[in-house]
């Protein structure tokens, strides 16, 4: 699997995920769209979930055979504590990396639905979503799910048991 560590032209903009989407909102460029990845959700051990490009692709040193390295699976919701209308149980999930307007900050403020009042404006109020709390694999990292959800381009709606993200719950103990 490649990577590419990039700088964007545009000056002062801060680039972010919108999770759940193929395309950006709030009228913020688009840099690249992809497909939400981690590791199988009964591996060993969890890794992060990425917004991995679409094209997914691979390194001039890549093999066809399988090198004993870790692995990522595209990603789809389940059901429970979310919203099924627009993310639907068992398809996969899409991921817009978006550049922001120009001299701004962008950051997520979790368990809350607005954003601070004087200096900032809400992007999107969503829901938060991660691995199953008792799984050993998926994503270790907690998304803000857009509320207006796009299918990636192909999308499967086969139950193939990769990544898997559930709605996150507060709990009372």
């Amino acid at each position: 699997a490649a990577c590419a560590v990039c700088e964007y032209t545009p000056k002062f903009r801060d680039v972010y995920t919108q999770w759940g989407r193929k395309t950006c909102s709030n009228s913020h460029a688009g840099v690249y769209k992809g497909l939400v990845m981690g590791s199988k959700w009964k591996d060993m051990y969890k890794n992060e979930n990425l917004c991995v490009d679409v094209d997914r692709a691979v390194h001039g040193q890549s093999k066809s055979s399988w090198q004993d390295g870790n692995f990522l699976f595209t990603t789809e919701m389940e059901a429970g504590a979310i919203d099924e209308s627009v993310y639907p149980h068992n398809k996969e999930i899409g991921c817009a990396t978006c550049a922001a307007t120009e001299n701004r900050t962008v950051f997520t403020r979790w368990g809350s639905t607005t954003c601070p009042s004087g200096h900032s404006t809400t992007l999107y109020s969503g829901f938060m979503a991660s691995s199953h709390y008792n799984h050993r694999g998926g994503g270790a990292n907690t998304l803000c799910m857009h509320p207006i959800g796009e299918a990636p381009d192909g999308a499967s709606t086969t139950d193939n048991n990769g990544n898997r993200l559930y709605g996150m719950e507060y709990k009372n103990t």
